[in-house]
Formats: C-alpha cells, sequence, structure tokens
C-alpha cells in the first residue's frame, strides 16, 4: 500500500488512509531522496493525515528528521511538539547540513574536511560553487527571511525548553541569537540568552547578534548581557 499517495491530495484521503493502516501499511515508509509520509502531510499542509500517521507508530526521526523539520520551519506548535512528545531529536539538522556543492545542474557532495573553517574559501572558489549547511531546527525556527510569525517564535522557545543547543553555528557562523536578532523576536532573544546562548560570538563577516539587531529593544536586551 502506497501510504505516500494517500498523505496528501483527494478528498476523503483521510479515511482510506485510516484503513490502510489498519490493513497494515506501513506508516515510516520513504524512498530514497523522498520524504516521509508524515512529511509530506506536513507539507501539504494536511496536518490531520500527519496526526494520523504519528497515532500509527510513525518513527518522528525517520528521513533525517524531515518531519520535525517541516513543522519546525513552518511554525507549526502543535505538531513540533507532538513530534517531540513522540522522541524526535530537537537537536536534529536538516537536509542542509548533509553539505553539497551546487556547480551549475550538478549536485557534488563536500567531504567534512574541506569544510574546516580554513579551507572553506578555498573549497569554494576551486568549486565554484554555494557551499550550505549544517541548518539546525532553531536556525529554522528563527530565520528571519522566512514566514511564520509568533508560531515560528513559539516554535523556538519550544525547542530551547526541549533541549536545543542554543550555542550551534552554521557554515557561516551564524547562531540562532543572530537570527531571532535580526527577525527582531525580543522573546526569542531573551529565552535564548536564558539558555546560554553566547551574544558575543561572531560569525564569518564578523558580525555579533548585535550588529543583527534591528532595534534599540534588541541591542539593549544584547547589550544587558556580558560576554562568556
Amino acid at each position: 500500500m502506497r501510504v505516500h499517495r494517500l498523505s496528501t491530495g483527494f478528498q476523503g484521503a483521510c479515511a482510506v488512509l485510516h484503513a490502510a493502516l489498519l490493513c497494515g501499511a506501513a506508516p515510516s515508509s520513504a524512498a530514497e531522496f523522498r520524504p516521509t509520509p508524515v512529511c509530506e502531510a506536513i507539507i501539504a499542509g494536511e496536518f490531520t493525515k500527519a496526526e494520523q500517521l504519528l497515532g500509527a507508530g510513525a518513527d518522528p526521526n525517520a528521513g533525517y528528521g524531515c518531519a520535525l523539520i517541516a513543522a519546525a520551519s513552518r511554525g507549526h506548535l502543535t505538531l513540533t511538539g507532538l513530534l517531540l512528545d513522540r522522541g524526535a531529536n530537537a537537536n536534529m539538522t536538516s537536509t542542509r547540513s548533509r553539505i553539497y556543492a551546487f556547480t551549475g545542474q550538478k549536485m557534488v557532495q563536500v567531504p567534512p574536511d574541506e569544510l574546516q573553517p580554513d579551507r572553506i574559501d578555498e573549497t569554494a572558489r576551486r568549486l565554484k560553487c554555494t557551499l550550505r549547511g549544517p541548518h539546525s531546527l532553531l536556525h529554522e525556527a528563527t530565520d528571519p527571511g522566512a514566514p511564520g510569525g509568533d508560531g515560528r517564535d513559539g516554535v523556538a522557545m519550544l525547542l530551547v525548553d526541549r533541549g536545543a543547543d542554543p550555542r550551534i553555528r552554521d557554515l557561516n557562523g551564524a547562531t540562532p541569537l543572530m537570527n531571532a536578532a535580526r527577525r527582531n523576536s525580543a522573546r526569542v532573544v531573551r529565552r535564548l540568552l536564558d539558555a546560554g546562548a553566547e551574544p558575543s560570538v561572531k560569525d564569518r563577516c564578523d558580525r555579533t547578534a548585535g550588529d543583527h539587531a534591528r532595534s534599540d529593544e534588541i541591542r539593549n536586551l544584547l547589550g544587558t548581557r556580558p560576554a562568556n
């Protein structure tokens, strides 16, 4: 039974999906390079089906944790909480943590030793490419260029409460605190600072979270915290 085809799409599919699961369809089945059924349902906005699949025992960490990534990046607080309750890893990195070089239409995986801080620029020049990753769930939830508003803020704070590392950095040295400062989210900035985020850390452009801040309120919050 193709659970993938039932996790999104036509009217009445919830009942059909329920029947398929009762008949033994695997709720976590995933083909290579394809999202899991739970992830596909979340991406399609079929949240009831996602909950249905989780209730049937779908593995929340299957497919590199794509379901949690999809829920967090969309600011869906209820599903994010449900996935975490079912054992999803709050420190999961997105598929962008599998570093790739994009050269025209060709995608080439880059060996980790070529991504050390002293070799990143050399690697990018050699491959004439863009390098991406790693990208944590906290980076997703605090991404200043993404929609989601209060939903994303709620997800970010939930992830911190569930043990997500507030000091994690991406390939460019950016932290969730820098993202939250750019997003102008005072409550997320406070929560990250309380959890141990370091305002004095600099990204690869030599900028701190305070440099990324877009308001005096955020700058004041960051300025009142001593550097660690």
